[in-house]
């Protein structure tokens, strides 16, 4: 009798599965975006390393033109207001 008290007042055994489960998730998450984020700045500190890049600064340059060619940025304040 005291058992079932004590798990319907925890909330049972399906409440306390759901609450691993979130855990195991969230360590994934953030398992995930940890290594991500130390490979990209692995990544960054090799090229870094490794001297200019005359071609990914033209590449760079290239997708900069591109993306403020079809998605124009609008300002939401003029000069002087």
């Amino acid at each position: 009798m005291q058992r079932a008290v004590v798990e319907r007042a925890e909330g049972g055994r399906a409440a306390r599965e759901l609450k691993r489960s979130d855990r195991r998730w969230l360590l994934v998450v953030v398992g995930t975006f940890a290594v991500s984020m130390s490979m990209f700045v692995g990544a960054h500190q090799l090229y870094l390393a490794t001297g200019p890049h005359p071609e990914v600064t033209v590449l760079i340059r290239r997708v900069k033109y591109l993306a403020r060619r079809f998605a124009p940025q609008r300002h939401r304040f003029r000069k002087g207001d």
